[in-house]
């Protein structure tokens, strides 16, 4: 059941709607949008607020980015002892990709999605029922969300992804509760994109037939969370790569582009503004996978490459939620690349607010000894939200391969050899880390895909370094695609071939 609760801080108001405009049955922002969980039409191109209501998620963990916000970061806390090694393990068995955080729920049940199947575990290891996606309805390409008792998602099958399914499942049971194909002319970007679900709504990005994208995620497509009805598209002048949105719970998603810039619609589907870098006029050019995360300030950063700046490090980026201005931007040397979205919290109780910036060097398909300045970095940054000054970093050893940890040469032969399922990957190729994770006592856990390496990094004695004392190491020795996951008292890690483990006090 959703509950309400009174926003305390205020983001800005909500201006008229210009530039780009949905598509779809908006015209010019003069749409109106059934707000499921109030009942009332709220016109999509809204007046301004002094205050606003914030929809309460119970799930601990309910989607990428752990909540709405996309800000990876939780109040919730752990005292778990990776020197002990793992409440329990989940081994998979079947050797399946696992590209997504693990969710859970306000049961502290766990959900892990593989390329094929979701499965359901008791907080102590028991697994409660598994849904497997019809062969005819492809793959699952992208993280699902945990809203009110439902999880949606998606697959997606044919040539580039053409044909997309989205699905409900019910929690208790793990039945499908809707599935809607999509009448549309739209593709799926199937690398590792989410489903945002807030507003009664499910939002999912879909890669247009303009040649100019390449195929590369520019739509967003958003459909009622109660039977999948369409409400509306929004056409973006830029892709993005893995999509995660947020939202500050004002009638406003904010999102990302892979090359820096930063877009606030309302949930009509029309633009309030953009902000950031020129895009690129070049086909199917890439800057990176990152994207942007929201503040509790009212500040939306977005970890990215540059496109224009041919010396190829990490910007973040700071705009105003209320208008869009750029208040500060944060540049990295050319190892230091900007391949992965940022967290934003305290840094504990009593600590400043920060944004942690993964940044480092993407690995590749191919395996290759690297020396010297080839070696990839890997480093997580912590940069004051306010002026972007750096607080602290904690770099990984350089690493000295061209793939990461679990898709050398002879595991993929293996994995070819062993392919039982068509949709079986061979590969990962992961980003440079998985997001940061961090913890109401200022933890930040970091999950490298590079060396497969989980980390608890700590300032206790808030001195501004890390030193050796201050993290904690657990290594896996498989590449992580996406960040552990945590509720209170679990912290549970899935990197991207398994196994799944789980922390608890």
């Amino acid at each position: 059941m959703l509950q309400f609760v009174f926003c305390a801080y205020f983001v800005g108001a909500i201006g008229t709607p210009q530039g780009d405009v949905s598509l779809g049955d908006c015209e010019a922002g003069q749409c109106d949008v059934q707000l499921l969980q109030t009942g009332k039409n709220v016109h999509s191109s809204l007046s301004p607020m002094s205050a606003h209501f914030v929809e309460q998620n119970s799930h601990p963990f309910s989607q990428r980015g752990r909540d709405f916000t996309g800000s990876s970061y939780t109040p919730n806390t752990v005292q778990a002892n990776f020197s002990a090694g793992p409440s329990w393990i989940w081994q998979n068995e079947l050797k399946e990709q696992v590209r997504h955080s693990p969710l859970i729920d306000d049961q502290h049940n766990i959900y892990v999605t593989t390329i094929a199947r979701i499965r359901k575990f008791s907080s102590s290891g028991d697994l409660i029922w598994t849904w497997e996606c019809p062969l005819e309805e492809g793959q699952l390409d992208a993280s699902p969300a945990l809203y009110e008792q439902s999880l949606l998602f998606y697959a997606s099958t044919g040539p580039v992804g053409r044909t997309l399914t989205l699905f409900s499942l019910d929690l208790q049971s793990g039945t499908v509760k809707w599935r809607q194909f999509v009448q549309d002319t739209y593709s799926c970007h199937c690398d590792s994109p989410s489903v945002f679900a807030y507003n009664g709504t499910m939002v999912i990005p879909l890669a247009s037939t303009d040649p100019s994208f390449a195929n590369k995620s520019n739509t967003l497509y958003a459909v009622s969370t109660q039977d999948g009805a369409p409400f509306w598209k929004y056409i973006a002048d830029e892709a993005t790569w893995n999509f995660q949105g947020s939202t500050p719970g004002d009638g406003t998603i904010l999102f990302g582009s892979q090359c820096g810039r930063a877009y606030r619609i309302t949930f009509g589907g029309a633009l309030v503004w953009k902000s950031g870098p020129t895009p690129s006029t070049t086909p199917g050019v890439k800057c990176s996978t990152g994207g942007g995360a929201l503040g509790p300030n009212g500040v939306f950063y977005v970890n990215s490459n540059h496109f224009a700046d041919p010396t190829g490090g990490a910007y973040v980026d700071a705009y105003r939620v209320s208008d869009g201005t750029l208040l500060w931007s944060k540049k990295f040397d050319a190892r230091h690349q900007g391949w992965q979205y940022p967290a934003v919290g305290k840094l504990g109780p009593g600590g400043p607010l920060a944004v942690v910036a993964p940044v480092g060097g993407i690995t590749s398909f191919q395996q290759k000894v690297l020396e010297g300045d080839l070696q990839l970095l890997n480093a997580v940054v912590a940069l004051d939200a306010a002026t972007g000054e750096e607080l602290w970093r904690v770099e990984e050893a350089p690493w000295p391969n061209a793939v990461a940890a679990g898709d050398e040469d002879q595991l993929q032969i293996e994995r070819a050899v062993n392919k039982k399922d068509p949709r079986s990957e061979l590969f990962c190729l992961p980003d440079i880390q998985g997001i940061p994770l961090l913890a109401g006592d200022g933890t930040v856990y970091a999950s490298s895909s590079h060396n497969g390496d989980l980390r608890a990094i700590r300032d206790t004695n808030g001195n501004g370094k890390i030193e050796p004392g201050e993290v904690s190491v657990f290594s896996t020795k498989q590449c992580f695609l996406n960040s552990p996951s945590l509720a209170r008292g679990m912290l549970v890690a899935a990197p991207c071939w398994g196994p799944m483990y789980v922390f608890k006090e």
